[in-house]
């Protein structure tokens, strides 16, 4: 085995997704009483299994995360797909539906 990354309590959603040497997957994460459902979407690095960037700002994914144009597209709860790219200077940027070249 070159590595393992355990997320004890908390189940991964779907599959992995795999893109120019940086893996990425979406994760449940533990609500306190009275908050809404959320996920986490984590990016390593494949070789290595390096937590590159963690985000926990999600809602409640129902999709693994899809890779294509250097976008990552993750289904949501809310009758929504969203797409996102990852700023490792900042961590997640959502993309508008509505953008131009979506």
């Amino acid at each position: 085995m070159l590595w393992r990354f355990d997320r004890p309590g908390s189940g991964f959603i779907g599959n992995l997704a795999v893109a120019n040497g940086v893996l990425y997957l979406v994760s449940t994460v533990e609500e306190g009483p009275g908050e809404p459902p959320a996920s986490a979407l984590y990016v390593l690095d494949a070789e290595t299994g390096e937590v590159l960037l963690r985000d926990a700002s999600l809602p409640r994914a129902i999709s693994s995360p899809v890779i294509s144009r250097g976008r990552i597209f993750v289904g949501f709860g809310n009758a929504a797909v969203d797409a996102l790219r990852v700023d490792m200077a900042g961590g997640l940027v959502c993309f508008s539906p509505a953008a131009p070249g979506l």
